[in-house]
């Protein structure tokens, strides 16, 4: 599936998302989603694969990188356009790639607003070369193991290709309830200095509470910054969740939570 590399990253990175938009598209997004560009520096090196990227890999010890598209991607879009501007910032991303294939391979966004039409275009990324897809957080209020988005899952078993679920923000009643008194002090804390893990962490447990596993057995997940905490916990959730009065589900016996509770990448927890 992969190419013969050392070392392969699977990057999020600002360029697929807000650089292939027109300009009211762009705004329209920014506004439904409260996410910008990153600012100074930072936000021009994110901007950049042509340029600065592919030697700061090298530097870094890094022969590939996986393209993405930003969190919260296009999961809070809504409406008939929804499709067609995944596409497009889909198409920017297989051109991305296609000037430095050797040094970049690419995760899809996926329409999930509408589940059938984004297997289609799982499917039509899949042609264009892309090695998959990456869902960031909820779509639009709702955890993705919901029946609903089992579409995008039967697809990419039928493909052969992974999801890679990337953390996004917690949903805003979990801010409130959770985070609120500290954002001021510590405005990172329900992101990646907490919230971002405890989100990502349990939609993996709800994947594989729902029966998803079963009904797709050849389904590849992926989780990053080590599993979100899962492969360490996953003995006391097993036990705990199959305790008397609740309904048995022996974690450890699936071929996921064998394989290190879905497959866990070490990227963003150490150095």
């Amino acid at each position: 599936m992969w190419p013969d590399t050392t070392c392969i990253s699977v990057s999020a990175v600002a360029i697929t998302m807000f650089g292939g938009f027109a300009p009211l598209i762009c705004a329209a997004l920014v506004k439904a989603t409260g996410w910008s560009a990153a600012p100074g520096p930072i936000g021009r090196r994110l901007f950049d694969t042509d340029d600065e990227r592919p030697a700061d890999l090298s530097a870094a010890g890094i022969d590939m990188a996986v393209l993405s598209h930003r969190a919260p991607s296009a999961q809070r879009l809504q409406g008939a356009n929804a499709v067609s501007l995944v596409q497009r910032v889909n198409n920017r991303l297989a051109a991305i790639v296609a000037r430095n294939p050797l040094r970049y391979q690419a995760f899809a966004a996926l329409p999930t607003c509408d589940p059938e039409a984004a297997a289609d275009e799982l499917s039509r990324c899949v042609e264009l070369g892309f090695r998959g897809a990456m869902l960031h957080g909820m779509a639009n209020g709702e955890f993705l193991d919901l029946p609903k988005f089992w579409p995008i899952y039967a697809r990419a078993e039928a493909l052969d290709v992974p999801i890679y679920f990337h953390p996004s923000l917690p949903h805003p009643d979990v801010i409130r309830a959770y985070y609120s008194d500290y954002m001021d002090s510590h405005p990172l804390f329900a992101r990646p200095g907490w919230g971002f893990g405890v989100e990502t962490g349990t939609q993996g447990v709800r994947l594989l509470l729902s029966g998803v596993f079963e009904r797709y057995p050849n389904l590849k997940v992926m989780l990053g910054h080590l599993g979100e905490g899962l492969p360490f916990h996953i003995w006391r959730i097993d036990s705990a969740l199959s305790r008397s009065g609740g309904t048995a589900k022996p974690l450890r016996d699936m071929p996921c939570a064998r394989a290190a509770s879905i497959d866990a990448a070490q990227s963003a927890v150490w150095g």
